[in-house]
């Protein structure tokens, strides 16, 4: 197999990661935000958060796994 098969395939199977089949992460913003980092408090906005029970519906991908991972401690998560 030659390094050009390998590579395609490899950004194959990245694309098929970050493509998913419309599965949306729904999330709840339950405990308030105060006496927190200032960079939580960033990514709580940038996830549309900012006050308790604020909500929002965001996609199923890394990123956002990623940032809910960082302020997991005042959200409530489901699937949707």
């Amino acid at each position: 197999m030659t390094t050009e098969k390998k590579s395609e395939k490899k950004v194959a199977a990245k694309v098929a990661r970050s493509q998913t089949s419309g599965i949306n992460i729904f999330v709840r913003q339950v405990r308030s935000s105060t006496r927190s980092r200032g960079q939580h408090v960033k990514t709580l906005l940038a996830l549309g958060l900012g006050k308790c029970g604020k909500t929002n519906t965001l996609p199923d991908n890394q990123a956002v796994r990623g940032m809910l991972r960082s302020v997991i401690q005042w959200l409530e998560v489901k699937h949707v």
